[in-house]
This record gives C-alpha cells, structure tokens and sequence, in this order.
C-alpha cells in the first residue's frame, strides 16, 4: 500500500483501475509471497508494481534508500533504485533521482536513441 500512496504523491494523480494477480506457491504458505498489480492513474498513466517475498533482491526501498540500518548497502558502484518511472521525456530512478533522457528532441516515429 505504501507503493501505492507513493505513486499517487509523486504523480499527484489517483488511481483509477487496478488488476493484480497473486501466488503463494514459492513458499507453499497460506498468504501471498509473488504478485504483479498494473494500475491506470485518473490522467491515462500505466503502473506496473511486481513483488516478492521469495526471492533474494537487493531492488527494495529499505536496501536502496539505506533508512533502516538492519540492512547492510547495496554491493557495487553508484546510486541504486528501487522505483523506476518512464515518461515521454526523461525517466527518473528513486531514491538517487537519476535522470535519463536522448539528448536530440525525438517523434514517435523514431524507433532507435
């Protein structure tokens, strides 16, 4: 749910559609370990959010923002991210706020960088 309210404030847009599956056969527990949730904002926006209790990562927010001292840093050089968000201009990593965007203006008739 935190996932979700965050989205909503960086985007300041709400959710509008919400489709999820989800599994508990990686632990073969009574609760969900692994799911996947597409959500469509108010604006037309698609998120994906995909998640799992069974798999070694270092991709969570605890990990990446290095808030909780009972995890230990991320191995590896520069920033790492666990939110990556697409736009039709730039794309942004949190919590290093990396930027990424073509250095020429492009169409949508463009298919390569």
């Amino acid at each position: 749910i935190h996932d979700v309210d965050l989205l909503r404030y960086i985007t300041g847009h709400e959710v509008s559609s919400i489709f999820a599956a989800t599994t508990a056969t990686a632990r073969d527990n009574e609760v969900e370990d692994t799911g996947a949730v597409t959500l469509i904002l108010d604006h037309g926006a698609v998120g994906t959010l995909f998640f799992s209790d069974a798999t070694p990562s270092p991709w969570s927010y605890e990990f990446t923002t290095q808030e909780n001292k009972k995890y230990p840093p991320v191995p590896g050089k520069g920033p790492k991210d666990c939110y990556h968000f697409f736009g039709a201009q730039q794309s942004l990593g949190f919590p290093s706020l990396s930027c990424f965007h073509y250095e020429r203006a492009h169409s949508a008739e463009v298919v390569e960088p």
